[in-house]
């Protein structure tokens, strides 16, 4: 279900160095770029969807979306591209999420804005069973802009050390992992493909959708 109060801000604004520095939102998996992937998955959850980027700008602005890059120069990673996407954002939430995740739950967007908003949280994001997954978090925005430009200014970086200076929530999604899959290299690429193949099926049926079965995050 859409929610109109969440924007998607797919990032695609990395150097891709264990990819062979390919744009990996640009690389086709059957038949479709990763990023044309995300999107189908994430834009009937949101109201909206910004691709933050810093090359092939003419590429992504031709799938009709807005394409936002960093205002801070020198790929300063991808806490840069979110505060400049969401300068753009009208909305309460910003769904974040990386752009070579080509099967993202289709649910995902729910499951997420039910966690934050049951714990009033500033940020809930996901854990695939084995690590939390950062770049796959509901945002809001209201309590977070203003405080990631801080912690951007004073030379921070890190993701993990922002969601520990967040109101921070978890769900677990460690049934449904593959779906949170990530590529970062050919090689990551060539399994997806082959060795799974009830994931690399356009349909993957059930699981599709995820439950929502626990909230965690202790503070570091």
């Amino acid at each position: 279900m859409k929610n109109q109060d969440i924007t998607s801000i797919i990032l695609a604004g990395g150097q891709g160095r264990r990819f062979d520095h390919q744009d990996k939102g640009l690389v086709v998996w059957q038949g479709e770029s990763f990023i044309q992937h995300v999107i189908n998955r994430l834009s009937p959850q949101t109201a909206q969807t910004i691709i933050s980027c810093n090359r092939n700008i003419e590429q992504y602005r031709s799938l009709g979306f807005p394409v936002i890059e960093d205002k801070r120069k020198g790929f300063q990673g991808p806490l840069a591209g979110i505060e400049a996407a969401i300068d753009h954002c009208n909305t309460r939430y910003a769904m974040i999420v990386p752009c070579d995740s080509p099967i993202l739950p289709e649910n995902l967007v729910d499951l997420l804005y039910q966690a934050i908003n049951a714990n009033n949280a500033e940020i809930a994001l996901v854990h695939d069973g084995s690590r939390e997954q950062y770049l796959i978090a509901l945002w809001n925005l209201e309590k977070c802009h203003a405080k990631l430009q801080s912690y951007l200014d004073s030379g921070g970086q890190t993701v993990k050390k922002w969601y520990d200076l967040c109101d921070t929530v978890c769900i677990d999604l460690s049934s449904n992992a593959e779906l949170l899959v990530n590529i970062n290299s050919q090689q990551e690429l060539d399994y997806l493909t082959s060795a799974h193949p009830e994931i690399r099926q356009r349909d993957p049926g059930q699981r599709k959708s995820c439950d929502l079965k626990a909230l965690k995050r202790p503070r570091s």
